[in-house]
């Protein structure tokens, strides 16, 4: 079968409708599943029409089954992404069998998909998911397609039964995984033009969530985390939307490039999109602009999602014993594997102002909050965040973090759950607002989060070795907590038309 094959064509001309309709119009999330859905349809027909039904003894005899893999697998797929297949089988092909797959698979690439297979038994599957990190992976999202679904049940049983024994070693793996994507993704280079797939905040957050819900919690969808009630305030609603903005984002990336894959929002992608998207310039930002912002929203959410999630997952399925460290904590708090928690009742029956001495306990000694914490922390700073500005203690309590920033990781929380536009409403103004030059390679607001940071280490002598004399300057300082008040609010007029140095003296608080 060649490109006039009726089949390719039709396949073809259903995409060129899907993506005027579903892609360019539809949301991002209800797109990769009709794609998904169109792709398993024409499979189907592919195949069938090679014969296989009717003339592979293997299938009659239920020993082969054809299984899509990875984004495939899991209905999430884009117009270039690949097209991961998996025949599995056991015993060997017959040439007859063997002739009608590639017969099938001719045509995929006719239809100019990138197409990734494999023709392994159930033991050779198995053995190379253990020693194979990506494999493992587009194997956690395995759906039958065609073939013996009998012989796929005992295939699926396998495996899954083989990741039951070895999740513990699966763990380390995992986290592994995670760091080397922390390193590589942090530099200056992803955060001017992220990658929205492999990036921090990008979709692959989202999997490693799901993944982990299937091994440790036995979820088949991570919605089903939900069950658990300590997971029951997790955000997966707000998720689900990032999820299918990112999606959207990710179509209109490979459409930008003739239909291959592309994950890289570069810079020239960037002011393409946001015209298409139908952002426009306005008074205060030019239309990318204002689309970046979206994007960094949507990522921010994830990533910060996705941390929120692994800390309560590594409480529960961590098989090292609960240690408290050898810290002096008021009486309210407790400190579980490096996290601050209450020691009793629920956030909702305490003075709000516990939730800056949390922030000011994690801050102090390099720990962090526990995700049950966070989770309420927020709730209770949606529903009555006002209220906690009428505390006498409060500002000194927000104050006293920001004027000693030793962990940055509990001033990004901060900011993530609402407290530093709480304290500085202008701050909303900068929030995920995207403008790289050579002194801003992140969003302004994490740029001035990142100068309180800066500001401290030189007060503690970290750049000594190149520059001493940065510590011998700051010690001469009459007031040193104005510089640390300068550096939060030195950006925040960019939020704003105008000169940004001169609309940010007249809208700071204080001014």
């Amino acid at each position: 079968m060649g490109p006039s094959n009726p089949v390719v064509q039709e396949f073809t001309e259903a995409r060129d409708a899907l993506i005027q309709k579903e892609v360019i119009q539809g949301s991002g999330f209800l797109a990769t599943r009709r794609y998904a859905d169109l792709m398993d349809r024409f499979l189907h027909r592919l195949f069938l029409s090679a014969g296989f039904r009717e003339k592979a003894k293997e299938i009659l005899d239920d020993r082969v089954a054809i299984v899509a893999l990875g984004s495939y697998g899991r209905r999430e797929i884009c117009l270039g992404s690949d097209v991961d297949l998996l025949i599995v089988h056991q015993g060997k092909f017959s040439a007859e069998t063997d002739g009608l797959i590639s017969k099938a698979l001719y045509s995929l690439w006719d239809a100019k998909l990138d197409v990734g297979h494999a023709v392994l038994t159930v033991q050779e599957c198995n053995r190379l998911a253990m020693s194979d990190f990506r494999f493992l992976t587009s194997l956690l999202d395995s759906r039958f397609l065609m073939g013996s679904r009998s012989f796929f049940r005992l295939f699926d049983a396998a495996f899954w039964s083989k990741i039951d024994r070895e999740k513990d070693n699966l763990l380390k793996e995992f986290l592994i995984y995670q760091q080397k994507r922390e390193e590589k993704y942090a530099s200056q280079e992803y955060l001017m033009e992220p990658d929205i797939k492999e990036g921090l905040g990008g979709l692959r957050d989202i999997h490693f969530m799901a993944w982990m819900a299937k091994i440790y919690f036995k979820c088949r969808h991570l919605r089903q985390i939900k069950r658990f009630s300590v997971f029951s305030y997790f955000g997966l609603d707000k998720l689900h939307d990032s999820e299918s903005f990112v999606l959207k984002l990710r179509n209109r990336l490979h459409l930008l490039a003739g239909g291959r894959r592309e994950d890289r929002l570069l810079l020239p992608y960037q002011e393409k999109i946001s015209q298409s998207l139908g952002y426009r310039n306005g008074a205060q930002n030019t239309g990318p602009e204002k689309f970046m912002r979206d994007v960094y929203l949507h990522l921010n959410r994830i990533r910060y999602g996705n941390e929120e999630f692994h800390t309560k997952a590594m409480d529960i399925i961590d098989p090292h014993p609960l240690e408290s460290p050898a810290v002096h904590l008021s009486s309210e708090f407790q400190v579980m594997k490096g996290n601050i928690e209450l020691r009793e009742e629920s956030l909702s029956e305490k003075d709000p102002t516990v939730i800056l001495r949390a922030f000011q306990e994690a801050n102090r000694r390099g720990l962090f909050l526990g995700s049950g914490f966070i989770w309420e922390a927020g709730r209770r700073m949606a529903e009555a965040g006002k209220e906690l500005l009428s505390h006498p203690e409060a500002k000194n309590l927000f104050l006293g973090m920001v004027l000693d920033p030793g962990n940055p990781k509990i001033l990004r929380l901060a900011l993530e759950i609402g407290l530093v536009s709480l304290f500085i409403p202008e701050f909303k103004k900068i929030r995920n607002l995207a403008q790289f030059s050579h002194y801003h390679i992140e969003t302004v607001d994490l740029h001035s989060l990142r100068t309180l940071e800066t500001i401290h280490r030189i007060s503690k002598g970290f750049h000594n070795d190149r520059w001493p004399v940065l510590q011998e300057v700051f010690k001469e300082l009459e007031h040193p907590d104005r510089l640390y008040l300068v550096g939060l609010l030195h950006d925040i007029g960019k939020g704003y038309r105008g000169e940004h140095a001169k609309r940010g003296l007249s809208s700071s608080p204080g001014s």
